[in-house]
């Protein structure tokens, strides 16, 4: 049995749902409709005790759910009222186990879509080549759920994406660095073709939504599910994190090259008239752009001088620097 959550116009409703085996494979069914407030089903009789509403204990009674108070213990934790689950929080999971579904033989195919969105919310890692060698223990949390199920645990999950986040979150579960030859892909998904890297996303949702395998167990209609349509919001209405990437990426630069080291000075180590010709800009130019629009020119002409690209390294190193004193400048407005 799991918590299932469904948002509609901004609202949230909640209700019970169980996995189960039939037809030899994981489906899931609901149990119970708890609305927009499960806590209106916890009871407290006084002191520190609560209790469960006869309506919903019968209800799943009725359906041969067992251990059914302690499994909503686990479940409706997060509706107990605040004080008491302070005091009772010490008493939780307390040799408590996880149940198997009946048929417990059948195991869940673990799906690389659902590995590599595991494996990112765990590490954080964008470069996942290695992940058909990692053991198949690493994601057996994915073990005997249903599609519905999965989904909701990942949908739980990714609440701990922040904004910058969830873009390049995206990225990296559709594997959409597969789609380009060059080393920034697996490093810097921001310097790739927008256009292009716009179309192999829709066109890896659009995969994957046919993919009747992924999707078995599932009752959905024509439509793309709201399961893959958080995906499609998370990718358009948000940007990559530019300067953090680019950062990291010229940090790699200079671990390579160890015998170079960027001038360690207290303020800009060039004057804005110099940096805006080294970036080819217009002094008066320079100084109108805002920080992203300055790392927005920057990216093009370091991945243009990048010596990994073919580049120069002595004008990449001074367009780096001429980037770092005006963007230093520019904080300072």
């Amino acid at each position: 049995m799991y918590l299932a959550r469904t948002e509609n116009k901004g609202t949230f409703t909640y209700s019970l749902r169980e996995s189960y085996v039939a037809d030899g494979y994981l489906q899931s069914r609901e149990l119970f409709q708890l609305g927009s407030d499960p806590g209106k089903f916890i009871k407290y009789p006084g002191g520190h005790a609560y209790y469960f509403e006869d309506e919903l204990i019968e209800s799943l009674e009725n359906q041969s759910v067992t251990d059914i108070d302690e499994r909503l213990e686990d479940l409706l934790e997060g509706f107990i009222k605040p004080e008491i689950r302070k005091v009772i929080g010490h008493f939780a999971q307390r040799g408590r186990s996880k149940k198997i579904p009946s048929g417990e033989h059948i195991i869940s195919v673990q799906h690389l879509f659902d590995k590599r969105r595991l494996l990112f919310l765990k590490s954080g890692i964008v470069d996942q080549g290695a992940i058909r060698r990692l053991p198949r223990k690493l994601f057996r949390i994915l073990d005997h759920k249903s599609r519905d199920e999965i989904e909701q645990y990942f949908l739980m999950a990714e609440r701990i994406l922040k904004p910058t986040e969830r873009k390049i979150y995206t990225y990296v579960i559709f594997d959409l660095q597969r789609y380009f030859s060059s080393p920034l892909a697996k490093r810097f998904p921001a310097a790739m073709n927008g256009q292009q890297l716009d179309d192999h996303f829709i066109s890896s949702v659009c995969r994957l939504n046919d993919d009747r395998n992924f999707w078995k167990g599932l009752s959905r209609d024509a439509n793309l599910p709201a399961y893959l349509v958080r995906y499609v919001t998370m990718y358009f209405d948000n940007p990559f994190p530019e300067e953090d990437f680019m950062a990291a990426y010229v940090r790699d630069f200079m671990r390579s090259r160890r015998s170079f080291r960027f001038p360690q000075q207290p303020g800009p180590a060039m004057g804005l008239k110099a940096a805006a010709q080294v970036l080819g800009l217009a002094v008066e130019d320079l100084k109108k752009l805002d920080p992203t629009a300055l790392t927005r020119h920057y990216r093009k002409l370091a991945i243009k001088l990048h010596p990994d690209q073919g580049g120069n390294q002595d004008q990449f190193i001074k367009v780096t620097e001429a980037y770092q004193s005006a963007l230093q400048r520019l904080k300072k407005k």
